[in-house]
């Protein structure tokens, strides 16, 4: 690993959290706000390391939070019927 790789590590991480936290915000504020220069590099580093596009990423996510909110909600019915 070089030291570019390095440090783009950490910046999708960072891009990861903000797509999470943030998703309000748009692809290129995010890929900015990480220290990107344009999105293409961004788009490009992080399908490079995480395997999504970063729009393919926010997809995921919404995704899953779907599934756990299903998942939470039979739970809780289950556990008032006890």
């Amino acid at each position: 690993m070089n030291f570019y790789e390095f440090i783009a590590g950490y910046r999708i991480e960072y891009a990861k959290q903000a797509l999470d936290s943030e998703p309000d915000k748009s692809v290129l504020e995010i890929a900015m706000a990480t220290g990107f220069n344009t999105q293409s590099t961004f788009n490009n580093t992080f399908k490079k390391i995480t395997g999504l596009t970063p729009t393919g990423y926010k997809k995921q996510m919404k995704v899953n939070a779907l599934k756990i909110n299903r998942i939470l909600s039979v739970l809780t019915s289950k556990v008032g019927r006890i």
